[in-house]
């Protein structure tokens, strides 16, 4: 239950910090003196989100290697014997 959880959080958390960095460095650029991306509140988020991108993408590949598993469980050929007569 707490891993399904995770999973629906780790999207919408990365997209949060995502668009918060792209409005600091958008008003960084309009207004240097306010420095908001030279703060040490900035720096925290900014490592919040590089680990929230990596576990969001190891939970993605773990997923797609798992669909790949199970798609290729269910096209398994059947399994015929030969005999001779």
């Amino acid at each position: 239950m707490l891993l399904k959880w995770v999973r629906r959080l780790l999207p919408h958390a990365t997209i949060v910090l995502s668009n918060m960095f792209i409005v600091f460095f958008i008003l960084d650029k309009f207004n240097p003196v306010m420095g908001f991306i030279n703060n040490t509140i900035s720096k925290v988020l900014l490592l919040i989100f590089c680990v929230l991108s990596t576990f969001s993408c190891i939970l993605l590949i773990a997923a797609d290697r798992k669909r790949e598993r199970d798609r290729a469980k269910r096209k398994k050929p059947p399994v015929f014997t030969y005999t001779e007569e």
